[in-house]
């Protein structure tokens, strides 16, 4: 988090056409130097294959410092990027507009480049005054499903939205590789153990983990990951990504533009030449995001995508720069494995004008009866339970 006495100011620049080449190489080196970026910080971002600046009039937002250097002219350096799209919203019979970050339907968290940013306050008001100044009578920004590494002040989010996107730290405070023991819980690693010995028997094969990188790999993992998924339920009620083209297509194009930064990872694990679990991933600079998971559901008893899981720490471990490995979300089965968790909260960010401090009011309105609400559920769950 930024020190509450910086005095580091931003400069706003809010551009609402195509981006110089200049902007592109310092928005990408940027991503490099990042430590936690996700798939939606990349300016090349498509919705449904289509690139995303092509079909939805993209607003970016770029900040730069200035910094200053003895005997030299002052340098700027971007420090924040993220990508908006402005949308008509009615709110309680309210018409305004929304400012609102873009992102994938299925893209499960988004994360702002440079959002430390957001807790000095004088960045903020410059942000607002950069974007009244450029943009007609907006009221709100919001970005939900934001990955919050550090706190981000209470009165820029919703108190009422709580997510969490699981993750687990791989090396110590002195970027010493942990052992994968001292991860997870020992029990847990001795009973995958136990089933990586009898899924091997049964299969009469060695495990592998094969992990495809490279721009002309990366199609052929992904084809396996569909293949895998389409096979179980996910297949059969229509929800696996091969039973929707438009949705396969993204994620083709999208994990081929990240395979172009050297982002893109997709794991297969295998026995021999069968694969029984794949899990597609992408990577920042000291992290490892697994997006999505899927195994082969005639195996469920042994547990492959828990054998994946461990196999792709190991990996990683040995082999990858990386501190840490997370799950876009937090899903029940990764309670048994006491992970760490982020918070995904919804930025809340409203105009000082008339409409937007209306805004606020009916926001925090809404907000206040939200936790009435909760706190008389949790009050009758607790006289229940007595």
């Amino acid at each position: 988090m930024l020190d509450q006495n910086t005095t580091l100011s931003i400069e706003w620049i809010i551009k609402q056409d195509s981006l110089s080449e200049k902007s592109l190489q310092a928005w990408n080196e940027l991503i490099h130097r990042s430590a936690f970026v996700t798939s939606t910080n990349s300016v090349e971002f498509n919705l449904n294959g289509l690139p995303l600046m092509k079909i939805s009039k993209p607003i970016y937002v770029l900040g730069y410092s200035s910094v200053a250097e003895q005997n030299s002219p002052s340098i700027k350096k971007l420090e924040v990027a993220f990508i908006l799209v402005q949308k008509q919203k009615s709110f309680m019979g309210f018409k305004f507009t929304l400012l609102q970050t873009v992102s994938h339907d299925h893209v499960d968290m988004i994360s702002i480049l440079g959002a430390q940013y957001l807790n000095d306050a004088k960045c903020v008001a410059s942000l607002k005054k950069a974007l009244n100044k450029n943009l007609q009578s907006w009221s709100m920004l919001s970005a939900r499903r934001l990955r919050s590494i550090e706190p981000i002040k209470q009165q820029l989010v919703s108190p009422t939205y709580s997510r969490e996107s699981a993750y687990f730290i791989l090396r110590d405070l002195n970027n010493n590789e942990l052992e994968i023991k001292n991860i997870i819980p020992k029990k847990l690693y001795k009973n995958i153990a136990r089933f990586e010995r009898k899924i091997e028997k049964e299969q009469q094969g060695t495990l592998q983990l094969v992990s495809y990188t490279s721009k002309d790999d990366i199609d052929t993992g992904l084809s396996e990951f569909f293949k895998i998924e389409a096979s179980g339920w996910k297949g059969k009620i229509g929800s696996a990504v091969q039973n929707d083209s438009q949705l396969e297509t993204f994620y083709r194009n999208s994990w081929e533009t990240l395979s172009v930064a050297g982002f893109a990872k997709v794991f297969v694990l295998t026995t021999d030449d069968k694969a029984i679990a794949s899990a597609i991933a992408f990577q920042s600079k000291d992290e490892i995001i697994l997006h999505k998971i899927a195994f082969d559901e005639e195996l469920a008893q042994y547990g492959p995508g828990s054998i994946l899981v461990k196999k792709i720490m190991e990996k990683v471990i040995d082999e990858e720069p990386v501190k840490s490995i997370c799950f876009n979300t937090n899903p029940p089965w990764l309670k048994r494995w006491h992970a760490q968790c982020y918070n995904l909260v919804a930025l809340q960010v409203f105009n000082s004008s008339l409409k937007g401090n209306i805004i606020r009011s009916l926001f925090k309105i809404i907000d206040t009866l939200r936790t009435i609400k909760r706190q008389i559920k949790k009050n009758d769950k607790q006289r229940k339970n007595k």
